[in-house]
């Protein structure tokens, strides 16, 4: 009797271990938050100006016991400040100066940019030209490739000739 308590014990632990294992949750043990300058940056994606980037150095990092922590000790941010919106050229000058970045170091890197973003424009031009040209040869393969199909229907089966092979289609094939 004994015995049987002690495996019915098991297998309700082994059943309340599966069922916590089922059970899918996050737990967060702490917040870190890590505060980057803004630097002069080099995606060429803007359409003009110099483009921002955050340096990989962290300028100033706090950390919060909690999540709960953090939320109450930060002031909510106003919708206007969680609205992402693309800033002008103008503007991302601005920032950069008031930074510290010099106007050789803006110029530079709007100089690297447009070189950048006309590279890429003619490698766009150069892939559209030959993407062209390898889309008229696919279809002449595909219209070869379609004409041998139906012209076996035309001629019948392939005819044996001389030396024992067969010819198909302005094509030997060995026996």
């Amino acid at each position: 009797m004994g015995l049987m308590q002690q495996s019915f014990g098991a297998e309700e632990a082994l059943d309340f271990n599966l069922q916590a294992l089922q059970e899918k949750r996050v737990v967060f043990s702490s917040v870190v938050v890590h505060l980057h300058p803004v630097v002069v940056g080099d995606n060429p994606s803007v359409t003009e100006g110099v483009p921002l980037m955050l340096d990989w150095k962290a300028q100033e990092s706090t950390t919060y016991e909690s999540v709960d922590d953090y939320e109450e000790k930060t002031a909510k941010p106003s919708p206007a400040l969680t609205t992402v919106r693309k800033l002008e050229a103008e503007e991302r000058m601005f920032r950069l100066l008031n930074v510290g970045a010099s106007l050789q170091d803006i110029q530079r890197a709007e100089a690297l940019v447009n070189n950048t973003r006309q590279e890429r424009e003619a490698t766009r031009q150069s892939d559209l030209l030959l993407g062209h040209r390898t889309n008229f040869w696919k279809a002449i393969r595909q219209e070869e490739q379609e004409q041998e199909e139906r012209e076996p229907e035309l001629l019948g089966p392939p005819q044996p000739c001389r030396g024992g092979r067969k010819k198909s289609l302005n094509k030997e094939v060995l026996l």
